[in-house]
């Protein structure tokens, strides 16, 4: 191996001008790893899941470190299948448990980064929300509402006034009256 070293540093006396300096590197690239999709889960498991695997993880939509940031899903990661070198930046992209509701049904109206949802029923009286029942219901299907909740909602008069209750880091406001209907607000604090 020495002959072969010294060759190598004759020929690039050579090649190289006096006063440069070169050099060889020889290395090698970290080792591929299976990259796992983490599409749907919530960022602080997808985060970790990608961190085992060997990967870093940068998220756009929410803050990692946000308390309530295990109501945050992820909708998308680039790269997303196949393999990828051990420690490359893995960009995931949020959305609230509230944007990803509404976007399912079609329904209400988000605001505030994705933290607030507002579901406007229809009532009797023109001008009203737009929403149906059933518009109302598919957001309080994808979000697992309880069926507590659900019943105090159904159970609500117009002489309640505004009636409040919370599940799974969720703060949920609502009033209903005959003339405006059903008149939802969703908070993740």
């Amino acid at each position: 191996m020495r002959h072969l070293g010294a060759a190598v540093s004759a020929t690039w006396r050579w090649l190289v001008p006096a006063g440069v300096a070169c050099g060889v590197l020889v290395g090698c690239a970290p080792p591929e790893r299976d990259l796992p999709d983490v599409t749907g889960e919530a960022v602080p498991v997808a985060v970790a899941e990608l961190e085992k695997a060997g990967f870093l993880a940068e998220v756009s939509g929410v803050d990692s470190g946000d308390e309530a940031s295990e109501l945050w899903r992820v909708r998308g990661q680039q790269p997303r299948y196949g393999t990828a070198q051990e420690g490359t930046v893995i960009r995931l992209t949020a959305v609230s448990v509230l944007q990803a509701a509404s976007s399912a049904c079609g329904a209400g109206r988000v605001g505030d980064g994705g933290r607030s949802l507002v579901l406007d029923m229809a009532g009797e009286e023109p001008g009203t929300g737009s929403l149906t029942l059933s518009d109302v219901l598919c957001v309080l299907d994808e979000l697992k509402t309880p069926e507590a909740v659900r019943s105090k909602m159904g159970q609500t008069t117009s002489l309640d006034g505004r009636v409040t209750d919370r599940w799974a880091g969720i703060e949920a406001s609502w009033k209903y009256h005959p003339d405006d209907g059903l008149d939802v607000i969703l908070q993740i604090p």
